[in-house]
Order: C-alpha cells, then sequence, then structure tokens
C-alpha cells in the first residue's frame, strides 16, 4: 500500500501548475455540462459479494428502472424473459473466452453426475465485463433460487422466504438493467448493474444453503484470544459469541509454549492470566450451550522464542517445563544445540522415557480436574530436519536407541534411525491414549497433523498419523491444510480421508487468516466434497465478524445435530428418522412426480433406518444401492436446490451409517440438536468428547502468535 500511495502522489504532482489549472478547469466543464458523469463515478464497479450487513435489498437510488428491453427468443423462458442477453454481439462488446467458460463451469459444477451447490467465491469472480456471461451465470442462479423458493414452500422449510424472494426480485430487475446498459453502449453502468444483480443472487443463494445435521465445525480458540478476553465475563460472552456462529467444537489451546492457562500443580500458570481459571470457565460455560471443549495441548514442542517477550522473558528462554526439569531433559541436534535451525521451539525429546513420563503427567492433571470432552495433541512430532541435519541427539535417546539396535546412533538420516524415532512418537500417542481414557472413559483423543505426502513426512517430521488411526489411538484428526487454492484442498481432504480408509472422522484445518469470508464458506463447501465430516477454523483470532455472520447466515444457520465422532446409535437415530422422513416427503412432492423408484428407495432408506436404530451399521452396497434410487433427482437439473437438498439429508443419513458406533464407547453431548426445524432440547445425558485443536506454519510468523 505504501507503494501505491507514494505512486499516487507521484501522478498528482507531476507537470506544471499551468497544466494542473487547466485539468481542474477542464473536470469542472465536464462535470457541469454531463452531471452523468457524476452517476457514473457513484456507479462504478465494485465486487463486494459478502455478507449484507442488513438483508435488505436495495438498486441503486439514482438509477431508474428501465423498460423491459426486447430478447431474441430462445426456447429458455428464462432466457426468454430478459435475464439472458442475445446471442447476437453486443455493442461494445467481448467475447467469451476460455477462461470466463470455466469460470462459469465452475459457479455451478456438476460432480458424479449431480449438480452441486453454487460457488459463492466463483459468483464473485465473475467476468462482469461480459454481458453474455453474466446473463447465462444470472439464469443459472435465477433457476437455483425459484427452485429453491418453491421447494421450501411445498416441504414448509423453515427459511426466511419473504427476504429471499426480495433478493430474487433485485437480482432479476438489475441484471435486466445491465443488459440493457451493455446494449446502448454504457459498460460502466452495466458492470455495475451486473455487480449488484449477481450480488443479489448470492445472497439469496446464501440464505438457502443447506446445512449438515452431521458435521463438526470446530475452532481452535487461542491463547491470544483467551488472554485478551481479560476476565470470566469476557471468556463468557465470546464462548457464547462461537455457539451462536453455529461452532460445536471448541479446541481449547490449554497448553501453550509449556504454560498451562491454567493454575497447574506441576507449572507455573501462563503470567498473562492473573487471579483467574479460563479453562474453568470455558468447559463450564461451552457445556452450557451444548458445545463440546477439547484441552488443546502442545506436546514435545515446550518453549517459544517468539512468545517470551510476551511473557517478559529473555530470547533465549527454554519455557517453564525445561527451567524446571533441566536442560538435560531437552532435545538436542547433532551439534548439540536445543534450538533446532531455523525454528523458534524448544522441545523436550520424544526419546527420552522421563520427558514423556511428565507430559502425560501433566495431560493427567487436566483430564482429572476438569471434564474436558477431548485432549487434542499438537506438535506430536519431531521438529522439521533438513537433509542430515538431524534432532534428538539427546543423552537419554542415544541411550535409548542402543540399547534397542545394539549400535550408537547414526549421525546421518538412516532409514533405521527415521524409523526408530518415528516409533517413539507413536508410542507416546499409544501411552497417552490408554493412559487418559483410563482416567476418563469416553474421552475423545485427536491430533492436530501436517498433511504431507507420508514419505516426506517420516523424513521430516516423524509424524505417522496413518498408523494412529489405523490402531484406534486417536479419534479423530485436524489435518492443517492452510492453502488459499479450493481444488488443492479439496484434493488434500480426499487423499487424507482415503489414507484412513475412511473410517475415521477428519476435521481438516483451515486457514482463516488467509482467506477472505466467500473463500471460507467455500472451502467449507470443498471440504465436504472431499469427504471430511467437517472443519476446524484456525483460528479465533482470525474469524471476524464478517466471517462468523456469513458462516451463521449461511451454512452455519441450522444447528449441526451431533459431531461424527459422537454418532451413537441413541444419538443417531432421531437424526436419521428426520431425515429420512424430509427425504420421504420431497421424493412424494406434486412437483416430483411419485414413481416406482421412489417407492422403492423409501423401502430402502426404511430398512437403514431399521438397520441403524438396532445398532448395525449399513453395508457399503446397502448405501450404493440408495443412491442409485434416488439418482434421478440428485441429477435433476431443472430442480437444482432440490437435488442440492436431497444430497445433503442423504449425505447426512451417510455420515451417520460411516462413523456408527455402541453407545457406551462415547459420551453423549450435554445439548443434541435434532433436525433442521426443531430447538434446542438439553439431554438428560452428561457431556461429550471432540476433535482437534490448531497447528501452525513452523516458520516464524507473526500469525503464529498464539502458538
Amino acid at each position: 500500500m505504501t507503494d501505491f500511495f507514494h505512486r499516487s502522489a507521484i501522478g498528482l504532482s507531476c507537470g506544471s501548475p499551468r497544466t494542473v489549472k487547466t485539468l481542474l478547469a477542464t473536470v469542472l466543464l465536464a462535470l457541469l455540462w454531463c452531471p452523468s458523469l457524476v452517476l457514473l463515478a457513484n456507479a462504478a464497479p465494485t465486487k463486494t459479494l459478502v455478507a449484507s450487513s442488513a438483508l435488505q435489498p436495495a438498486l441503486h437510488p439514482t438509477l431508474p428502472l428501465p423498460s423491459k428491453p426486447a430478447t431474441t427468443t430462445t426456447g429458455d423462458p428464462l432466457l426468454d424473459d430478459g435475464l439472458m442477453v442475445d446471442n447476437a454481439p453486443v455493442t461494445g462488446g467481448v467475447s467469451t473466452t476460455d477462461a470466463d467458460i470455466e469460470a462459469f463451469s465452475s459457479i455451478v459444477p456438476t460432480k458424479n453426475g449431480m449438480p452441486a451447490y453454487p460457488s459463492l467465491l466463483a459468483i464473485r469472480r465473475t467476468n462482469t465485463g461480459n454481458p453474455l456471461l453474466v446473463a447465462k451465470t444470472g439464469a443459472q442462479l435465477h433457476r437455483w433460487v425459484e427452485d429453491a423458493l418453491n421447494t421450501a414452500v411445498a416441504l414448509q422449510l423453515p427459511l426466511d422466504i419473504t427476504t429471499v424472494e426480495e433478493y430474487r426480485m433485485t437480482g432479476e430487475s438489475a441484471l435486466r438493467q445491465s443488459k440493457q446498459a451493455f446494449a446502448q453502449g454504457k459498460h460502466s453502468e452495466g458492470r455495475y448493474y451486473a455487480d449488484q444483480g449477481l450480488q443479489a443472487y448470492a445472497d439469496a443463494l446464501r440464505l438457502v444453503m443447506p446445512s449438515a445435521a452431521v458435521e463438526a465445525r470446530a475452532i481452535w480458540l487461542d491463547r491470544k484470544s483467551i488472554v485478551n478476553t481479560g476476565s470470566p465475563e469476557g471468556l463468557r460472552k465470546l464462548i457464547r459469541q462461537l455457539a451462536s456462529t453455529g461452532i460445536n467444537v471448541v479446541y481449547f489451546e490449554t497448553v501453550n509454549a509449556g504454560y498451562p492457562i491454567y493454575p497447574s500443580h506441576l507449572v507455573a500458570q501462563n503470567p498473562l492470566i492473573q487471579g483467574w481459571d479460563p479453562l474453568a470457565v470455558a468447559v463450564e460455560e461451552s457445556h452450557k450451550q451444548g458445545m463440546e471443549l477439547h484441552a488443546w495441548v502442545w506436546a514435545f514442542a515446550v518453549g517459544n522464542t517468539r512468545h517470551n517477550p510476551l511473557v517478559d522473558q529473555p530470547y533465549d528462554y527454554p519455557g517453564p517445563i525445561l527451567s524446571k526439569l533441566g536442560t538435560s531433559m531437552a532435545m538436542q541436534m547433532a551439534n548439540g544445540s536445543i534450538m533446532p535451525p531455523r525454528q523458534t521451539e524448544y522441545w523436550l525429546s520424544p526419546g527420552n522415557p522421563e520427558a514423556r513420563t511428565f507430559l502425560k503427567t501433566l495431560f493427567k492433571e487436566i483430564v482429572t480436574q476438569y471434564a474436558v470432552d477431548g485432549v487434542q495433541l499438537d506438535y506430536i512430532r519431531y521438529p522439521f530436519q533438513f537433509g542430515n541435519g538431524q534432532a534428538g541427539y539427546d543423552y537419554a535417546s542415544r541411550k535409548a536407541f542402543y540399547q534397542a539396535t545394539g549400535h550408537p546412533m547414526p549421525a546421518t538420516a538412516t532409514t533405521e534411525l527415521i524409523q526408530w524415532k518415528t516409533a517413539q512418537v507413536s508410542q507416546f500417542v499409544k501411552e497417552v491414549s490408554g493412559e487418559l481414557k483410563a482416567v476418563r472413559p469416553g474421552l475423545i483423543l485427536s491430533a492436530a497433523v501436517f498433511p504431507l505426502p507420508r514419505s516426506r513426512r517420516l523424513q521430516a517430521i516423524q509424524q505417522d498419523w496413518e498408523t494412529w488411526t489405523a490402531k484406534g489411538w486417536v479419534d479423530t484428526l485436524s489435518p492443517m491444510i492452510y492453502t488459499t487454492s479450493p481444488q488443492l484442498f479439496e484434493a488434500s481432504v480426499a487423499s487424507i480421508v482415503n489414507a484412513t480408509h475412511g473410517k475415521t472422522p477428519i476435521y481438516p484445518g483451515v486457514a482463516a487468516f488467509r482467506l477472505d469470508a466467500l473463500q471460507l464458506v467455500n472451502h467449507l463447501q470443498q471440504a465436504q466434497g472431499g469427504g471430511s465430516a467437517g472443519v476446524t477454523l484456525f483460528a479465533h483470532t482470525h474469524v471476524d465478524d464478517e466471517k462468523q455472520a456469513l458462516l451463521k447466515s449461511g451454512p452455519y444457520k441450522q444447528a449441526s445435530a451431533l459431531q461424527p465422532h459422537q454418532a451413537t446409535v441413541s444419538n443417531v437415530a432421531p437424526i436419521v428418522s428426520q431425515r429420512i422422513a424430509l427425504m420421504g416427503r420431497l421424493l412424494n412432492a406434486p412437483s416430483s412426480s411419485p414413481t416406482a423408484q421412489a417407492k422403492i428407495a423409501q423401502t430402502l432408506l426404511a430398512q437403514l433406518q431399521e438397520q441403524l436404530e438396532s445398532g448395525q451399521p449399513a453395508s457399503p452396497q446397502a448405501m450404493a444401492s440408495i443412491q442409485q434410487q434416488l439418482q434421478p433427482w440428485l441429477t435433476n437439473g431443472q430442480r437444482p436446490y432440490q437435488a442440492a437438498l436431497l444430497a445433503q439429508w442423504n449425505q447426512d443419513v451417510r455420515q451417520a451409517n460411516r462413523f456408527l458406533r455402541p453407545s457406551s464407547n462415547v459420551q453423549v453431548a450435554s445439548n443434541t440438536l435434532v433436525g433442521i426445524a426443531e430447538e434446542q432440547k438439553p439431554s438428560s445425558q452428561p457431556p461429550v468428547k471432540v476433535p482437534t485443536h490448531c497447528l501452525h506454519n513452523n516458520k516464524p510468523s507473526e500469525l503464529q502468535g498464539h502458538c
């Protein structure tokens, strides 16, 4: 921005005083003789497809609504009605490029032959300088919104139909004005109205976006946000705000850089907290709001030079744990340094049995003294190692390696060394899982992990989460997929789901600090497309009011019934029953023209419901049969919203079936929310458990200040 303003100042100052006076005089005359220039300046096209602060559509007040222009008949009633620009060239128009065609297809993508829900992000990125593209996009979105309104009325869905209808009318009127402006060669005016029209349709689609009933909506509540609340009441207010946004899982940063957020008997409490216990407050308020509260703990990283100034410690302070235990417990590099190169953390050694015992004792203190629903392990790995610069050469590790192999620890990254170090981390995960669940049965153990390919990950940080999930040591994973690319994000999610064979709930970490509000919602859609069972937002500090508003009015507007890791026979039954009933109503709606195929689908769904209520998951073949019978509705391009709604309800049932487990294995949430139209009802059963935490880039960054 400094460079931008610098160049602007140079541009304004260039030229002689006479030149400047002449220029000002010319501009003044133009404004006096051409008031329309003022109009167009006020109507400068902008792209602001974000959650509107007021749900009241409004056209530009100074531009009158033109009469409906004549159009060429195309055979499509939506296009012939004036939403579509004629295929004949528009004066001053532009040709449609391959990029425009690709952009158009991404607005309403098709997956497995089914129309996916429109991407609000792709709508914002539409080239509104291309009138034909604008018209085609508008026609598609109009069809979606019209179908949403018709479906909501027919099925009596709890949607704000009045506001959606107002947005639809606004979008239709604006795009008609855009078409006329383009036809008259008024391109700035045409682009302005195109932006307004697409904005209105995007707002309508946001309000009718289907919400999942089986989904983890997790967030990493970081140390910085906790400290900034300043008091118990401030923290309660923040947690109530998260609940109102639709969050149902909170990963509460409980041990950060070696400092407990609570008053511990083992280590000094974080000095930024004085005279109160944030963890106790958070557990109580989260359960009161029907949310799960998981203790997010740093494992082997126990100090951070970036945090030291915050707590008035010198740069090289190794953290409270190593200060207490002694640096002999620290992990060392081959040259004896206890600080890995190009990193900022001090570490306990995973190969040191005493270090592992201390961490387990610390974590047991948490689950013994607080009714947390779970524990999430962060920094559950070795530090990043580059080339042969291996970590783990402390005396205890070298001794343990010698006892295990019969020879000294090699100075280079041999296969044997990598395997041994990987086993140290995995053994710790196994021990933590067993010992914590023995203290608190039903506890959910999760891990924040790196999504790197397995071979690279084992070589670099010795983190083998595939083994942890296969052995059942962790219940959920939050892989930190901090890309801004929707395609890469979805592909990464799909890869991790496949690596865990679809049996472990995956709640991928989403980089809220790198995404705007629409990009964030788009990532949520991509996560579901990749097979995840929810997401974890990183982190609260970066989820501003605009993002919270868009989540609350869009994908999180209806309370999620349960988290997938919580799918027990007792609480799956009402959700499955309600979803199947809605699917039956849709299949039998007058607009659906009931067929023999609908009856077969309903019979299969009824059988599935009975099976799930008996505690037995359906086979993949049975689920595939249901999918096959629903296919005519799921691929109905003329009723796209109806298809998307049915797909979401079907997905809810599939998720409930996929993660079903006996009720005795998991505690039931303090509040279970059933169905999209029903109110919150307190459960008589005790709180539940959930997943994950937060991790972050290993590179120094002020965005990572809370880690």
